[in-house]
């Protein structure tokens, strides 16, 4: 199975590779280092909401498109919506999410692997979420992470 960064790492490198972009071209207008494009699209970092998203708006693609699109299949361009994603506006929709489930932060932070104080923090917007704790969250909560954005 796929991990939700490996999926979003090669759904990054699909959309710049069909808009004829270098890593170089595309870093230049994400405002990061082209090193970090080839690490990412490596999946030798891990990459923060907050950054992902901006690859999604810079690429002109929904950010849910690039993280639940599975390998082999194209991703969608075109931004539906303008809204800016955020951390905090994701951990917000994780919150509701748990709370209309009847779930606890116990609860949620157990099934994840995370400690409760840790999805705490996460709820209040008192740290960057990261790729690989949103897929944890969305497999607690029986969702895709694309749900949660």
């Amino acid at each position: 199975m796929t991990s939700l960064a490996e999926r979003f790492a090669q759904n990054l490198r699909w959309c710049r590779e069909e808009l004829g972009w270098s890593q170089s071209e595309l870093a230049s207008r994400a405002d990061v280092d082209s090193t970090l494009i080839s690490r990412i699209e490596r999946n030798l970092v891990s990459v923060s909401l907050d950054r992902a998203a901006r690859f999604a708006q810079v690429l002109g693609v929904e950010l849910a498109a690039l993280l639940d699109t599975p390998k082999g299949t194209n991703v969608p361009f075109g931004i539906h919506s303008q809204r800016a994603i955020s951390s905090a506006q994701v951990m917000a929709n994780v919150k509701s999410t748990r709370e209309a489930a009847g779930l606890s932060q116990s609860v949620v932070a157990k099934r994840a692997t995370l400690q409760r104080g840790y999805v705490s923090v996460l709820e209040k917007g008192e740290t960057k979420l990261y790729l690989k704790t949103l897929e944890k969250l969305a497999a607690a909560l029986k969702v895709t992470p694309g749900e949660l954005v």
